[in-house]
């Protein structure tokens, strides 16, 4: 009988060249090791290299969480949407489908779509008063305990409507989100292949004819324009950009917009 094999033994007995490293040893080498002019770029590296791995990963869940609501992934390269009121649309099913009633899109800056869906009941919350303004021929509802603030320009007269915790002193790249009601002397309306603006529609408020749309991209904003006498009475609501984690309070926003303009009466 041939003697057995220890050719697995030797494989699982421990390297005794390397068992016994002194720990003292180990100590310097990481010293070393931690004072190398190239050891605090590799760890800044290395954790940016987690981090970006760890938002990928939620990303992920994401996309895979609205593939299961929808039955199918609705945008080539979604944003990460809080809100269940927000998801992203192909530009296909835009183009198929067209802008709904129920719904306001914003074009993302990959090129595609995102849309908000209308809330489907009239608003009971908050409290809300009105403003008239007889020279300026028009009044509205707007939330009772928002910030008013007048805007008083050469060619611009009006308000603008903050929420009650907005912060008017804060220095945020295209000011705070609020809602504007200006009568001005001018307005042009963006061009029609300006790929920022959709939901570009026609409205009619008291018999005037207006013009509603959104803007995105990199910002979000909503707008509706209406002509008065010699003027324009322009709505606009400013948001966030597109992919902020804030798109719960963006949504909000433009419900009370949305409210602004149903309650906006022209004479």
């Amino acid at each position: 009988m041939e003697p057995p094999d220890d050719s697995l033994n030797n494989l699982l007995k421990p390297d005794e060249s390397s068992e016994n490293i002194p720990t003292s040893h180990m100590r310097k080498v990481f010293g070393v090791v931690a004072h190398s002019p190239t050891f605090l770029p590799l760890l800044v590296v290395g954790i940016l290299l987690l981090i970006g791995t760890v938002d990928y990963v939620r990303w992920r869940a994401v996309d895979r969480t609205m593939i299961q609501n929808h039955g199918q992934r609705v945008s080539s390269s979604p944003s990460p949407v809080p809100s269940a009121r927000w998801k992203p649309v192909s530009t296909e099913d835009v183009e198929q489908q067209g802008d709904t009633a129920n719904s306001l899109m914003f074009r993302d800056p990959s090129g595609g779509y995102i849309a908000y869906s209308l809330p489907s009941e009239p608003l009971t919350e908050p409290t809300w008063t009105s403003f008239t303004d007889n020279q300026g021929g028009y009044s509205i509802e707007y939330p009772k305990d928002w910030i008013k603030v007048a805007i008083e320009q050469p060619n611009q007269k009006g308000f603008r409507l903050c929420p009650p915790t907005t912060n008017l002193r804060d220095q945020i790249p295209g000011g705070p989100k609020c809602i504007e009601a200006v009568l001005t002397d001018s307005y042009t309306l963006p061009a029609e292949d300006d790929p920022t603006v959709a939901n570009r529609k026609e409205v009619t408020v008291s018999g005037v004819t207006g013009h509603f749309f959104t803007a995105g991209a990199l910002g979000k904003s909503v707008h509706a324009a209406f002509p008065r006498t010699g003027r324009f009475l322009v709505l606009t609501a400013n948001l966030t950009g597109v992919s902020s984690t804030d798109l719960a309070e963006d949504g909000s926003m433009i419900d009370a917009f949305q409210h602004v303009l149903v309650s906006l009466k022209l004479f």
